[in-house]
């Protein structure tokens, strides 16, 4: 019986800054992959599919805009390298509120091997389309990186690079008087969005809970 191979989609969230707070980069990797198990009434092999942190970082500071294209393009050769087999298919959520309409016509002009996929951060209560982006309540980006955090459906390796400052940014994120710079969560919650969208239910009495409280996500 032939194995089936492991398959990939790239999810990546890039949420933008310059002076004060830098720009943010999440990979996550949307992996179908054998689990060593058969399945003898189909009689094939059983897979199965995880959603793996694979890299989450922030720019140097003030990396221009017009920069951040040919940064891109970059990382993305570096993802082909890791499955030379094929070609895995990439998602890009990127903020495209305030300054991030012109990032995101920066990206469309130079045609990179990646799907767009603008988002205009809102403090409103519904999902909703706009003639450029897709607008996502900040609530909703938090409450659906909660789901996938706590239903530990979000799988981060335990070796990967700048954890201790993601958890405190996670920890910070939802608390009105936390100073904590929030650009690689706001990272991670982007490219959440763009592998696990969440349905999410607007026009409540009172908000869904955003805080990212408990023990950490597991470490695999």
């Amino acid at each position: 019986m032939r194995k089936p191979n492991p398959h990939s989609t790239y999810h990546l969230g890039l949420d933008l800054g310059f002076s004060r707070n830098p720009s943010a980069l999440a990979c996550l990797e949307d992996l179908t992959r054998p689990t060593g198990e058969f399945d003898y009434a189909y009689r094939v092999e059983k897979t199965e599919t995880v959603l793996i942190l694979r890299a989450i970082f922030r720019l140097p500071l003030r990396t221009p805009y017009a920069n951040i294209p040919l940064f891109l393009a970059n990382y993305l050769e570096r993802l082909d390298a890791r499955t030379p087999h094929y070609r895995p298919v990439k998602h890009l959520a990127i903020d495209a509120t305030g300054v991030g309409l012109p990032v995101v016509q920066h990206l469309q002009r130079a045609d990179l091997p990646v799907s767009l996929e603008p988002i205009v951060i809102t403090s409103g209560e519904s999902v909703g389309q706009l003639g450029h982006a897709v607008s996502v309540p900040r609530n909703a980006l938090l409450h659906n990186l909660r789901v996938l955090l706590e239903t530990q459906t979000l799988r981060i390796p335990s070796g990967l690079p700048n954890l201790p400052d993601l958890y405190a940014e996670l920890g910070g994120l939802g608390d009105p008087k936390a100073t904590t710079p929030n650009d690689m969560a706001f990272a991670l919650a982007l490219a959440a969005w763009s592998a696990r969208p969440h349905p999410y239910v607007g026009e409540r009495d009172h908000p869904l809970p955003v805080h990212l409280v408990g023990p950490k996500p597991r470490l695999y």
